[in-house]
């Protein structure tokens, strides 16, 4: 970021040249000089360019060219001197070889006079500026390869101590202020030598080394400086009286090092004036006044230095931390130097800084220079020499600019000249003087007052009047009648555009109101036109401008003749039509007549009102009565667009007055009852409204304000009717899904009047009623046969019902409702059985659940049933798997879904007696242990070996049920159960047959080899046969 970043948009080239210069500054400050040249000439031409001094010849040397800008008034002084140090010191660096850190130093400072250069530039010719707003302070070049500049040892004419002139080079202190420091230290020593507490005589001295003759002198010393006291021929230290001595002495190294350090900038303002050397010097204590003095001195020259630089009064005095009666000293001071010829930057810059201030704030608004003075602590002693030696009477010219500047910005801000011409504590006939002048010469405030006031005020004039009155377009303009009389009449001799643009707005004013039928004193009371102005008109009706007014006068003269023929007409029973037709109008000719009449509030639309529509309305009432909407409406001859315009008309003022007229309440009653009517006969809401002549809305609208009575008593026709309608669907055995399709009404609404009538006896009692009692019984029934046989959402909806409402009648049941018991149980039974089945069928226990809507509450209160039910299904499946060929464990384990372990279980269970699996246990013998365990030991009895039976017998079973076979030595066992062929509460003897009769081959066995199962199938065969 660069130090001239303020300048990129407003000078772009001076910009760059700016920031290559601060970059040269670091890296090779003998290239500044070049930039520095550059900048500076393009500098003073862009000056000229923006101002009205020219140049008359280009190749003119840099100095004659600022010095002709201030000549000319176009920079001041103390600019013009900054301009040429800036380009001095640019030849400095040019025309020296110096060594590298002298250069940049010289280059830094350069640098620092361009910026503070092109920030009044910038200020002083920039529009947009505000008082260094957005310019941010000056920031020094980081220092590259460049050590801190060292010490500087500064001499000083006078010591610093005493004050007195000082001959010494080597030092800021006098020999006897040096002496003083020397001899200090020899006290020091002499006093350390002998003892703070001790006495001594002048011989003590001699034998110490020092000669006689010195020992006498130095005695002496003491003694005048009270440093000794003095009894006979003994001498004894001063302590209290050495010891402030010697801290007076210390003082004067401590004022050395002080002074120095805040000349070499080491130091504040701020810090030097804090210490206590200063605090001292400024109560008059000694050895500190001389220092107090120097440090002033720097105080103003610091002071002095911001005064240019920054060109700001109060930042200048806090950066010095001087005070104003300082400032007032110094300003006596140089004051008396000016007036000797010589020229201090610093205070003719103060003064032009000071005087800046003084105009802004009579710019301000502040005309009270005895309060200005005292906010800018402007003295008598310097406004005299503003005054005497300094302007030379130019200030009150200078405050006159001002005052003239703050009279058109008043105005600009739409204050009434009085009001702008007092702001500035002006009288009217200062300001008439004022004008006069400037009007006479064409000069800048003739031109800014014409334009922006009168050209601007006549705009506004204008733009107030298009839809004000005159008056108040005058008072909204903030422009006096008189005033706009001058400008109009001396408009009309110019034939200005101002005139003629009002004059065309009040004739269309005039025109307008009279075509609403007002007369011609009415119209010019009403836009509040004088009749000078207005006669004015005629006297130019052979213009064009003013001929087409008077033509346009004649036509609406003719359409007020119109009305009247209207008026007569119905007078005389014509209808609207008839009237319309013999004078060739239109009807919407006649509604624009009757508007604008309504609209200014004349006779023709209350006339009309009461001869036409007045009648109109008691016929249309009375057909109304005994015909349908649209009978009435032919037979009163009126339009359903002129009854839709009365009715809305007079239901916006009912409603907004709660007045109802009596065309509005007896049509409404009337409508209602038909509307009604239509209901019952099963129209659905919108035919009802239209054949009532009224939106299906604004029906609505009359059932959405039960605060009005009216409307409230008709809502509790339509839900009576309503429920009527629900009754009859009811007792025609329809549902509330085809009532609400039927009836057009709501199925939330018939739930709402069904569960009113739970707690009704009358007519919402009576639809209760019959719901509960004939149609959810009917419905009921559907949904069980249905459901039986469909899934749950379509057994709902082919029975008309809604989940909520089977969930109710279900849970009244539960609860103990006799009407619903029944359903209950049932519901149940059927739930129960599809999750049976579904678990059967191999599905998941949650979609069972879901597709028999079994609650899990329900599963655990018949969970035992449920699980017997299962239990005895899934034994049926395995029965019936037992029918297929070669059945065997797995291929019964996978018809029942369970496991083969399970299997052999319930199997074997059955072999220990459980009476649940005993049938199972016995049909396994029979269908797959023992045809198994006959092959297997015919296979034996054939010679083959018994490893390879094995085998073959594990290949036909599969290994883990051979497994179980093994493990539970089924193969060996000859534990058979023969079937007691007689007892039928055991054995199924179907199944027992069908078992034998696949199996039949298989029990081929012959009587040596086991003659007791050989009796048991013969006689099982004699019993089937």
């Amino acid at each position: 970021m660069s130090n001239f970043d303020f300048l990129k948009t407003f000078n772009n080239d001076l910009y760059k040249i700016g920031v290559r210069l601060e970059d040269d500054v670091q890296t090779s400050p003998r290239a500044v000089t070049a930039d520095a040249t550059t900048f500076l000439e393009l500098l003073v031409d862009d000056i000229y360019n923006r101002s009205d001094c020219k140049k008359e010849n280009f190749k003119v040397p840099f100095y004659k060219k600022i010095d002709k800008l201030y000549r000319s008034g176009e920079i001041s002084y103390v600019y013009k001197k900054k301009l040429q140090n800036a380009y001095s010191l640019r030849s400095e660096i040019h025309n020296n070889y110096k060594d590298i850190e002298q250069e940049f130093y010289i280059a830094l400072d350069l640098h620092q006079k361009l910026y503070y250069i092109a920030k009044k530039y910038y200020r002083d010719y920039n529009e947009n500026y505000n008082k260094y707003i957005g310019i941010p302070s000056y920031r020094p070049p980081k220092m590259n390869n460049i050590e801190t500049r060292s010490f500087k040892e500064f001499h000083f004419p006078n010591c610093i101590i005493c004050g007195d002139k000082n001959e010494n080079s080597d030092s800021n202190m006098c020999e006897r202020c040096n002496s003083k420091i020397e001899n200090a230290n020899y006290y020091i020593s002499l006093r350390n030598t002998f003892g703070k507490n001790n006495e001594f005589t002048k011989r003590d001295l001699i034998e110490y080394g020092i000669p006689e003759s010195y020992a006498l002198s130095l005695i002496m010393d003491l003694t005048k400086e009270n440093l000794v006291w003095k009894m006979g021929e003994f001498f004894s230290f001063n302590n209290d009286v050495f010891d402030e001595y010697l801290s007076q002495i210390n003082s004067y190294i401590e004022i050395s090092i002080l002074i120095n350090k805040f000349y070499n900038d080491e130091l504040t303002p701020r810090e030097i004036k804090r210490t206590p050397e200063y605090h001292k010097g400024l109560k008059g204590h000694e050895p500190f006044v001389e220092f107090h003095n120097l440090v002033n001195d720097r105080l103003i020259r610091v002071f002095e230095r911001s005064i240019i630089n920054l060109e700001d009064i109060k930042t200048s005095i806090d950066f010095a931390s001087i005070s104003y009666d300082d400032v007032l000293e110094w300003f006596c001071n140089e004051k008396n130097a000016f007036m000797c010829g010589e020229l201090n930057d610093a205070f003719i810059n103060f003064n032009e800084l000071l005087i800046e201030d003084y105009l802004s704030e009579i710019k301000k608004g502040c005309f009270d220079e005895e309060k200005i003075k005292q906010k800018l602590n402007v003295t008598p002693e310097i406004y005299d020499f503003w005054m005497d030696y300094y302007i030379d009477g130019e200030l009150s010219d200078e405050i006159l600019n001002v005052k003239k500047i703050l009279i058109i910005d008043e105005l600009s801000r739409n204050k009434t000249l009085i009001q702008a011409i007092a702001s500035v504590d002006m009288t009217s006939d200062e300001f008439k003087e004022i004008y006069g002048e400037s009007k006479k010469n064409n000069d800048s405030f003739y031109r800014s007052f014409m334009r922006e006031y009168v050209e601007k005020r006549q705009v506004m004039i204008l733009k107030y009047l298009k839809r004000d009155n005159l008056t108040d377009a005058l008072r909204k303009a903030r422009i006096a009648k008189k005033e706009f009389h001058r400008w109009y009449f001396d408009g009309e001799v110019e034939n200005s555009r101002f005139y003629l643009d009002v004059t065309q707005i009040l004739m269309d004013k005039y025109l307008d109101l009279r075509k609403k039928g007002l007369s011609c004193e009415d119209i010019l009371k009403e836009i509040k036109v004088p009749r000078d102005i207005f006669e004015s008109w005629s006297s130019y009706d052979n213009q064009i401008f003013f001929s087409d007014f008077m033509k346009k006068a004649k036509e609406i003269d003719d359409e007020l003749e119109k009305r009247d023929l209207i008026i007569d007409g119905l007078r005389n029973d014509k209808s609207l039509d008839d009237i319309l037709n013999e004078n060739d109008m239109s009807y919407d000719e006649f509604k624009e007549l009757y508007d604008s009449s309504r609209i200014i509030g004349s006779s023709f639309h209350r006339k009309y009102d009461i001869e036409h529509v007045e009648n109109k309305k008691r016929v249309f009432l009375r057909y109304l009565r005994g015909n349908d909407f649209f009978n009435a409406i032919v037979k009163s001859r009126i339009s359903h667009k002129e009854f839709n315009d009365w009715y809305t008309k007079e239901e916006r003022s009912f409603l907004s007055r709660n007045d109802p007229s009596q065309f509005y309440l007896t049509a409404t009653t009337l409508l209602m009852d038909k509307y009604i009517a239509y209901r019952l006969k099963g129209n659905n809401k919108g035919e009802s409204s239209k054949n009532i002549g009224l939106t299906n809305t604004a029906v609505t609208y009359w059932m959405k304000h039960p605060e009005v009575d009216l409307f409230a008593k008709f809502k509790d026709r339509v839900i009576e009717s309503e429920v009527k309608l629900i009754r009859q669907g009811f007792n025609e055995g329809k549902s509330k899904m085809e009532i609400s399709d039927t009836y057009d009404i709501a199925v939330k609404d018939i739930n709402d009047y069904i569960e009113k009538g739970l707690n009704d006896s009358g007519l919402f009692g009576e639809i209760a009623e019959i719901y509960y009692g004939e149609v959810v019984s009917r419905q009921l029934e559907v949904f069980l046969e249905e459901v039986e046989n469909k899934d749950y959402k379509k057994a709902l909806k082919n029975s008309n019902f809604t989940s909520s409402e089977l969930e109710e009648c279900y849970q009244m049941g539960k609860d103990g409702d006799e009407r619903y018991r029944e359903f209950y149980e049932k519901y149940l039974d059927l739930k129960i059985n599809i999750f049976i089945t579904d678990i059967l069928m191999k599905k998941p226990r949650r979609i069972a659940l879901k597709n028999s809507n079994l609650s899990e509450e329900e599963f655990e209160e018949n969970e035992e049933a449920i699980s017997d039910s299962i239990l005895n299904g899934r034994l049926d499946l395995m029965l019936d798997a037992m029918l297929k060929p070669r059945s065997k464990g797995t291929s019964l384990a996978s018809a029942a879904n369970i496991s083969l372990e399970e299997v052999y279980d319930w199997y074997f269970k059955g072999k220990k007696g459980d009476e649940r699996f005993e049938e199972f246990s016995i049909c396994f013998d029979l269908s797959i242990v023992i045809p198994r365990k006959a092959a297997f030991n015919r296979g034996i009895n054939l010679g083959l070996y018994k490893n390879r039976m094995l085998i073959k017998l594990k290949k036909d079973l599969g290994k883990n049920e051979f497994e179980i076979w093994k493990k539970h030595g089924i193969i060996e066992n000859k534990d058979v159960r023969y079937i007691d062929l007689n007892d039928e509460e055991k054995v199924d003897m179907n199944m027992v047959t069908k078992i034998i009769r696949r199996s039949k081959k298989a029990y081929k066995v012959s009587k040596e080899e086991d003659p007791e199962l050989f009796q048991y199938m013969k006689n099982a065969f004699k019993t089937l046969a």
